[in-house]
């Protein structure tokens, strides 16, 4: 059961402890993403997460890296639109290593303007690999589901915006990132019994602004939300892929109806896009999908690579999906297990069960326990899924990019085959 304590500077300490683990898991949120930087300074957040980590290096005279393999401690970092996540994993027997560079992750910056141009110069090389791995394409689609807003620019940033960010923009960021109402420590795995007490007292020593407002994960709605008009994107390339991107109205649904629309599709051996894409007519192989949500709005996409000569061929079959799931034609239990069976096994996952209690319940505010879990899943209705297919899966949802060599003739068919996801 989760368990919370408040600091007297008004941070918040949740662990969910399981006693029978040898590892435990500290992960630190902050509520601070790109979503939320000063827009000449786009990638403020991603160069923020790189420079606590050499500032830490630098504390420790540079044996950082050395002691956390020697502590068999992974520590890890991910910037997201919408918040931070400073991630520890460790033996639990080597708590006071952990508590002892724990506060050191609050320390003032203490490099100087070399350190912070080596650092510069990592993140543009990340920049760099990003671009040649497909990134381009990728940001194509994010700016047209996200026009006009910040969510349209990359979380690294740009080679351009990287370079105007320096000590000062990184001092200010800090004072925006600590601050008490947008931070907060989950613990979970092997949680000893002070632990918390203790993480509370070096929290409480920290001089965190009360005056930053608490962030509440709302997106910027973009002016084309809902009313896409079957936006079609395309590049040239060597290579073929395309990607089916469609709003979604987070209000007007529940997180367990969203999980298991996105189950039924796409997770799973017997999810639906699996089963007829890849093994029945072995158009693909696999696909990468993805459900980008906030508690106002989001975007569910999907990828496919493909042969060029079965572009038409393949749109087809992913239409045809669709309307499958409209008309209620699919297994509803498969896609629920991971959500009821599934539930009691993420008990002895420490970092998985982080992620899901912390992500849900504090950014996404889900409301319910895991406790409560399997309840509310098992209580979505296959007419409920079917619904929810109709509702989203339409033309004025759809932002559709390509890249490849696809024809004037060809795309002006595929927009043909798009239009019939609109014909009941």
């Amino acid at each position: 059961m989760e368990k919370q304590i408040t600091t007297r500077n008004g941070v918040d300490i949740f662990s969910y402890s399981n006693p029978h683990m040898h590892q435990t898991c500290l992960w630190l949120y902050l509520r601070y993403g790109s979503m939320y930087e000063p827009k000449d300074y786009n990638g403020l957040a991603h160069f923020f997460e790189h420079i606590l980590f050499r500032n830490l290096n630098k504390l420790y005279n540079g044996e950082f890296y050395r002691l956390l393999d020697r502590n068999y401690v992974d520590f890890n970092a991910t910037t997201y639109n919408e918040m931070m996540i400073f991630q520890i994993r460790f033996p639990t027997c080597k708590t006071d290593f952990v508590l002892e560079f724990f506060e050191k992750i609050f320390s003032p910056i203490v490099l100087d303007a070399k350190e912070i141009s080596i650092e510069r110069g990592r993140i543009r090389a990340e920049i760099r690999d990003e671009r040649e791995l497909g990134a381009d394409m990728r940001q194509l689609t994010q700016n047209a589901i996200w026009a006009g807003t910040q969510l349209s620019k990359p979380t690294p940033g740009t080679f351009s915006s990287v370079a105007k960010i320096h000590k000062k923009q990184l001092d200010e960021a800090r004072q925006e990132i600590f601050s008490a109402h947008n931070l907060f420590v989950y613990l979970t795995g092997n949680v000893p019994d002070d632990l918390p007490n203790k993480i509370g007292s070096i929290l409480e020593k920290q001089n965190f602004s009360k005056d930053v407002p608490f962030r509440d994960n709302l997106a910027p709605i973009p002016q084309s939300f809902q009313h896409r008009n079957c936006t079609v994107l395309t590049r040239k390339a060597e290579y073929s892929y395309m990607k089916l991107c469609f709003d979604v109205d987070c209000v007007q649904t529940t997180k367990a109806e969203r999980d298991l629309l996105y189950n039924v599709l796409f997770s799973g051996d017997f999810c639906k896009f699996y089963q007829h894409l890849s093994e029945e007519t072995g158009l693909i192989y696999g696909h990468d999908a993805v459900m980008e949500e906030y508690r106002n709005i989001g975007n569910l996409r999907v990828r496919l690579d493909y042969d060029e000569k079965d572009f038409l061929q393949l749109l087809r079959e992913v239409v045809a999906i669709f309307k499958e799931v409209k008309r209620g034609d699919f297994d509803l239990e498969c896609a629920r297990t991971s959500y009821t069976l599934g539930a009691e096994l993420l008990l002895d996952n420490a970092s998985g069960l982080n992620w899901s209690l912390a992500y849900e319940s504090k950014i996404l505010q889900v409301p319910y326990t895991l406790e409560e879990s399997v309840q509310v899943y098992d209580s979505v209705t296959p007419q409920r899924i079917a619904q929810l297919a109709a509702e989203i899966f339409t033309t004025e949802n759809l932002v559709f990019a390509v890249k490849g060599n696809v024809s004037a003739k060809q795309l002006h068919t595929a927009r043909e085959i798009l239009e019939e996801l609109d014909v009941k």
